[in-house]
C-alpha cells in the first residue's frame, strides 16, 4: 500500500469507514458547539409570562412540554418554568413562565396580583370543551379592565388538537364539531374568531391564536417564541405612542411661547386710575 497508489477493496472500505466516523464526529461536535453556544449566550431580555385557563386544559402540560420536551407522565414542571427562546431576528430571550392554577380564577385579587408581575398572558382551552373557550375569554377581558393603558400582550391557545387521532369515529359516543372533526366541541374558526374579538393595544387582527397538543408537542415550541414577538410588538407601539404623546406637548408649549412672543397683551391700569378716568373714555384704557 506505500508503494502504490492502488488499494485494495478492504483498505478502500476502511478508508471510507474512517471518513464517515469522522464526518458523523465532526457533526456531533459542531451541535454540541451550537448548544453551548446558544446556552451561553447572554439572553437580550426577559419575557414573564401567565399561564391561565380552566381546569384540565393542559396548562402544566404545555409547560412541561415547552421545558423538558416531554409528557407529565414522565416528569412535569408545577406552577412554571423557564427556558430561553430564540425569535426570527436571532436574539435569544428567557422566558419565566408562571402558572395560576385554576382553583384562583375566582379569585380576582389572585389573578389581579399575577396581572401585575407579568406582562403578558397565555389563554388556554380545550379544544373539546365549548365552556373553557368561554372561560378563557372572560379571562380576556378581566385582563383587559384590569391592565388599563399598562403595556400587555395576549394569545389564545387551543390545545389537545392530538384528540381526532385517539377517537373511534365508529364509536356512538364519539361526538364532532359543526365542521366534522371527530372529538371536538371547538373548531378551529371558533378558536380564530374569539381570538380575532380580543382586541389588545390596537391589534386591528385581535391577539395571536394557535392550535397545538402538548400530548404530541405539535405546535407548543412555537408559542412563546410568537408570544415575545408580540410582547416586543406592544412595547414597540408603548414607546412609540408616547414620543408621540412628548413631541405634540412640546409643539403645543412652544406655540404657547410664541404666540405670548410675537402678541404681547395690552397693560392693564391700575384701581385708582380706571376710577379717576371718565366712564366715557374706559374703553379705550384697556
Amino acid at each position: 500500500m506505500v508503494d502504490s497508489l492502488v488499494w485494495t477493496d478492504e483498505e478502500a472500505r476502511y478508508i471510507k469507514a474512517v471518513f464517515r466516523w469522522k464526518d458523523a464526529d465532526d457533526d456531533a461536535a459542531a451541535r454540541r458547539t451550537e448548544r453551548r453556544r446558544h446556552e451561553q449566550q447572554k439572553p437580550a431580555g426577559e419575557f414573564r409570562v401567565l399561564v391561565v385557563g380552566a381546569k384540565g386544559t393542559g396548562k402544566t402540560s404545555i409547560l412541561t412540554r415547552f421545558g423538558q420536551d416531554t409528557f407529565p407522565s414522565e416528569a412535569h414542571y408545577d406552577r412554571g418554568c423557564r427556558r430561553p427562546v430564540e425569535l426570527d431576528d436571532g436574539q435569544q430571550y428567557m422566558v419565566d413562565a408562571l402558572e395560576l392554577p385554576a382553583k384562583h380564577l375566582p379569585s380576582d385579587p389572585m389573578l389581579g396580583q399575577a396581572l401585575d408581575i407579568t406582562e403578558a398572558a397565555v389563554l388556554v382551552y380545550d379544544v373539546q370543551s365549548a365552556q373553557s373557550l368561554r372561560i378563557a375569554t372572560a379571562v380576556a377581558e378581566f385582563i383587559r379592565d384590569n391592565v388599563g393603558t399598562r403595556e400587555y400582550a395576549l394569545m389564545l391557545v387551543g390545545n389537545k388538537t392530538d384528540t381526532n387521532a385517539n377517537t373511534n369515529p365508529n364509536d356512538i359516543n364519539t361526538k364532532t364539531d359543526d365542521s366534522g372533526e371527530v372529538g371536538r366541541r371547538v373548531s378551529r374558526a371558533e378558536g380564530a374568531k374569539a381570538a380575532a374579538g380580543l382586541k389588545f393595544w390596537g391589534a386591528e387582527s385581535g391577539c395571536a391564536f394557535v392550535e397545538v397538543s402538548a400530548k404530541t408537542g405539535e405546535g407548543v415550541d412555537g408559542i412563546f417564541p410568537r408570544l415575545g414577538k408580540e410582547i416586543l410588538r406592544v412595547k414597540r407601539a408603548n414607546r412609540l405612542r408616547r414620543e408621540q404623546a412628548e413631541r405634540i406637548a412640546k409643539q403645543q408649549q412652544q406655540l404657547l411661547l410664541a404666540q405670548k412672543a410675537g402678541a404681547p397683551g395690552k397693560k392693564r391700569l391700575g384701581l385708582w386710575k380706571t376710577l379717576s378716568i371718565p366712564f366715557f373714555k374706559r374703553q379705550s384704557a384697556y
